[in-house]
């Protein structure tokens, strides 16, 4: 038996939950302002907390890619659109040995332009992200252990 719940928010904010319990995936919607990469991201607490993100962004041209963990000050990627040079600039690297997991490591520098750049987010009324958690693996608050001293 499969079950399908969606919600939706108020306002401004373009939200859809759903969860299908044969695969017990959560999703959320962003787009426009929401989708940006920093501290305050939902993107980067996504992927902070075991998510993968479906992103749109520019390099030629528009397509989609797979963010699948970042570091602080940079992003992991699975870019379909796989340049072996990394589009020529030294501070994005290719990566061969994780091909089920990234092929890209790329600075966040890169995402947040409007400017229509290699992996640039571009214009605020194009942007759009999907970010997608296995409920089972999720890191939640109720999953987590935190101490105080």
């Amino acid at each position: 038996m499969r079950k399908v719940s969606v919600s939706f928010s108020k306002g401004d904010r373009h939200e859809k939950s759903i969860t299908l319990s044969v695969f017990r995936v959560k999703s959320r919607y962003l787009s426009g302002k929401e989708v940006y990469l920093g501290n305050e991201s939902y993107v980067n607490d996504a992927l902070r907390r075991g998510g993968a993100v479906v992103l749109r962004l520019f390099s030629d041209e528009w397509h989609y890619v797979l963010l699948t963990g970042e570091d602080g000050e940079h992003v992991y990627m699975f870019d379909p659109y796989y340049d072996q040079e990394g589009y020529g600039l030294d501070d994005i690297q290719s990566v061969e040995n994780c091909p089920t997991r990234y092929n890209r490591i790329v600075p966040w520098k890169y995402f947040n332009k409007i400017a229509l750049n290699v992996y640039s987010l571009g214009p605020y009324q194009g942007r759009e992200a999907i970010i997608l958690f296995n409920k089972n693996t999720e890191l939640t608050s109720e999953k987590t252990i935190e101490y105080f001293i």
